[in-house]
């Protein structure tokens, strides 16, 4: 009789075959559909071998993502803005051992967070306090993060962290050092080549309630960023649309089941139709049986 591991070793051997066969017949696919292919049994290979089920969430601004998932966790881990708040995915990590809350960075998402950091406090050295104010005038909010960068307080990212408090700040921090970065026209697109996520490891009691006398796998939440995060600001919409959209389908490709939000007080806006759209599109992939709308 098979158990989980002999059916989870299998399949993994089965996704790198897969892998294997892709690249042999390489000259038979276009460039992009062969790169397409091995990033999906790339993904499929990773989540096996974790045994993680990931379930992205995705929404137009303001519809609520952060809140929903802080409502499934029962606890605010997420932060969330009138002006739109998720411009970097998170994950969060379901844990029924977990004591508290932990931020886990990569030491790849350190790298590319820290470079900002760094282009930021150059970039407000040169430019002085005063001018950057008159920039951000309508974004107020952004202001103490400058003085914050400036007094070196975002000089040395940490790896992990914990407790709810330090996990807001930060992730609240790390969006909006995106946003500044757009404002003052630094590049981003670095964003793009992230292969890990910050990821919350979340206390999640109900677990113990299933009386399982061993937990296999991990249930991974994702707060993504919808495709117009940021949109009240052409400016930050114009650069921002690309990257979210592009992560956006990443993370829908990563999803084993999607859920969405639909705001049914403007179901027909061009953002809504534009998520809407990407889902069908990995339905068609993935099957309809895998996606869920939450409204």
């Amino acid at each position: 009789m098979y158990n989980i591991q002999q059916l989870q070793k299998e399949t993994i051997d089965i996704l790198k075959a897969s892998s294997v066969l892709v690249q042999r017949v390489k000259r038979f696919l276009e460039a992009k559909q062969q790169q397409h292919y091995q990033e999906m049994l790339l993904q499929e290979t990773r989540k096996m071998t974790n045994a993680e089920v990931f379930l992205p969430m995705i929404a137009p601004m303001n519809a609520g993502k952060s809140t929903v998932i802080n409502a499934i966790i029962g606890t605010r881990l997420l932060p969330s803005h009138n002006q739109g708040m998720t411009t970097l995915p998170t994950e969060i990590e379901l844990c029924q051992d977990a004591e508290m809350p932990t931020l886990i960075l990569t030491e790849a998402t350190q790298n590319v967070f820290q470079t900002l950091v760094d282009n930021l406090k150059t970039f407000i050295a040169t430019k002085g306090t005063t001018w950057i104010d008159e920039q951000i005038e309508e974004y107020s909010y952004l202001t103490p993060l400058v003085l914050a960068i400036q007094e070196g307080e975002w000089d040395h990212l940490l790896n992990e962290m914990d407790g709810q408090q330090r996990i807001l700040a930060f992730l609240e921090g790390m969006n909006h050092i995106i946003r500044l970065c757009i404002l003052m026209g630094i590049d981003v697109s670095a964003i793009l080549n992230l292969q890990d996520y910050p990821r919350i490891i979340a206390p999640f009691k109900p677990f113990s309630q299933l009386s399982l006398t061993k937990s296999i796998g991990k249930l991974v939440l994702i707060d993504a960023p919808g495709a117009n995060e940021g949109h009240t600001n052409p400016q930050i919409a114009a650069v921002l649309e690309e990257i979210l959209y592009h992560v956006m389908a990443r993370q829908l490709a990563l999803g084993s089941l999607i859920i969405t939000l639909v705001d049914f007080t403007d179901p027909n806006s061009a953002e809504a139709l534009k998520i809407m759209q990407a889902v069908v599109n990995m339905a068609s992939e993935r099957g309809a049986d895998n996606v869920y709308v939450l409204y």
